[in-house]
């Protein structure tokens, strides 16, 4: 069974799913591992919604404490998640990995440009000083 971690403290409301195969993890005081009891709910698309702006509107109106917001067990009973057919949730799972997927090579496209371009500046500046 998948467990699911969220954090309760910091960065509030951030979902990430730990998969089956991870044995033996440890988490920080900052986290709540908690279990889906559906059997109809994918935590990967829970997880995709609770992270998304509907998710975490609800995680916002859930958090208690005055200096350091914290969200409790009960605040995330409370939660609501849609129920909808399992071949929508898979869809929308396989659609946002493709998305991540996409702007995480966009992201190492995008540093490789930015140190090719340092490099480019600190050759200019180097050939400058040498002429001068």
């Amino acid at each position: 069974m998948l467990s699911t971690l969220k954090s309760r403290s910091g960065s509030i409301g951030v979902v990430a799913v730990v998969p089956p195969d991870v044995r033996g993890f440890a988490f920080g005081s900052f986290q709540i591992k908690f279990r889906l009891q559906s059997q109809t709910l994918n935590p990967y698309f829970v997880a995709y919604f609770l992270n998304s702006p509907l998710g975490k509107a609800q995680i916002e109106k859930q958090k208690t404490g005055s200096i350091q917001m914290n969200i409790t067990i009960d605040g995330i009973k409370a939660l609501k998640i849609p129920i909808i057919l399992n071949e929508l949730q898979n869809k929308i799972i396989q659609e946002a990995d493709a998305l991540r997927s996409r702007v995480n090579n966009m992201r190492i496209k995008a540093e490789q440009i930015v140190i090719a371009a340092k490099s480019e500046v600190e050759q200019i500046i180097l050939n400058k000083i040498e002429e001068g």
